[in-house]
């Protein structure tokens, strides 16, 4: 029997399985309310790459406005 704790047990993790302390969890977040990509940036240098992945692997539509806001739609 291992003596190891295991601590992903305590790890919250919000609705697309990122973590909530993460940069892709609050860019999760900020595309709930609109976001520009200057504010995505600020987060996560890849944060186009973040938005691809909710795409494909979450199947979320990311409209961006005229306004160049991204928000899930």
């Amino acid at each position: 029997m291992s003596m190891q704790a295991d601590y992903t047990a305590d790890v919250t993790r919000n609705v697309y399985g990122h973590k909530h302390t993460s940069a892709a969890a609050r860019i999760d977040s900020l595309l709930i309310d609109g976001a520009t990509g200057a504010v995505l940036e600020q987060e996560r240098a890849s944060w186009r790459d973040h938005l691809r992945h909710l795409r494909e692997e979450h199947g979320l539509q990311i409209v961006v406005t005229a306004a160049g806001v991204y928000i899930i739609g």
